[in-house]
């Protein structure tokens, strides 16, 4: 946390001393009649601000992209492991629906934020960089556009897995639960055999429930310690943008201080559509957790 405070302090004060200097600049020249002078001289300071804003988005692209990467590779990594708990805890049914579900989650899931959010991520920030070079913004409308579309298509991709996933499982676990109590109560009417076989029935599937709650619980927190650096690192990124606006805003010219706000706004769109990655996996593995918990309530 204080790395990235330290760095995001180091990129607030290169941007506010490119803000300042454009705006002394262009103040000074303004006293000339000749006023190409200051437009050139904002030309100039603005094209540095660009390469250094490009620069440091490129950054948080990577940031954010290694994150997604991380969370995908460890929940395709953990599926077939969590998924034979889920199945040793009686759970069969819901282990075959669930392992092809969240296999296609995964896949789904990775097309939306990799494939398609991020490069429109990548050209809403192009068009926030171009827009802003020129007095009257010709892409304000594009690019709000672009931003409507990021953030519903992100709740969209969630509420989809998401919403699949809690109607499977509000089915699949109680077709499992009546399977198992058919088969205990056929086992318990076996004369001599049958309480002892019931009871200790009964004690396996409490060691499974027990493993596959602390499995899915230990992801959870797992997913949640991968993704807190990057998070905080993105966090700090779009704070620091933001801050770097509102202290230009008097002073400088309000093209420099919209594209900066909107390069912060860019940093938000990166943190959103992590979070919703990590929260769409928790999620997923907690709906998984609490619903297969009903084959032993069952019992």
């Amino acid at each position: 946390l204080f790395a990235e405070i330290e760095n995001g302090g180091s990129l607030l004060g290169q941007v506010l001393a490119l803000g300042l200097a454009g705006a002394l600049f262009a103040n000074f020249c303004g006293v000339f009649s000749n006023s190409q002078i200051a437009e050139t001289g904002f030309y100039v300071t603005y094209l540095l601000m660009f390469t250094f804003l490009a620069a440091s988005f490129l950054e948080a692209i990577s940031v954010a992209g290694g994150l997604l990467s991380d969370i995908f590779e460890f929940v395709r990594a953990l599926v077939p492991s969590y998924f034979a708990a889920v199945s040793f805890a009686g759970g069969s049914l819901s282990a075959a629906a669930g392992y092809g579900w969240m296999l296609f989650s995964i896949g789904l899931a990775e097309w939306a934020f990799v494939r398609l959010t991020m490069p429109l991520i990548r050209v809403y920030i192009l068009f926030i960089l171009a827009g802003c070079l020129l007095k009257e913004n010709l892409f304000s409308r594009l690019t709000e556009l672009l931003e409507t579309a990021i953030r519903w298509g992100l709740k969209s991709a969630a509420g989809v897995i998401l919403g699949f996933q809690m109607l499977q499982n509000m089915v699949i676990p109680y077709a499992d639960s009546l399977k198992n109590a058919s088969i205990r109560r056929i086992i318990s009417a076996v004369p001599g055999l049958g309480g002892g076989a019931g009871a200790v029935s009964q004690m396996l599937l409490g060691a499974g429930v027990l493993l596959k709650n602390t499995m899915g619980a230990a992801a959870v927190l797992v997913l949640v310690m991968l993704s807190l650096a990057p998070l905080i690192k993105l966090l700090a990124l779009c704070f620091f943008y933001r801050a770097a606006a509102a202290i230009l805003q008097p002073v400088c010219d309000k093209r420099m201080a919209s594209c900066i706000n909107g390069v912060g706004n860019g940093c938000w769109l990166l943190l959103s559509m992590s979070g919703t990655a990590l929260l769409l996996f928790g999620l997923s593995l907690a709906i998984i957790c609490m619903s297969a918990n009903a084959v032993y309530f069952a019992g």
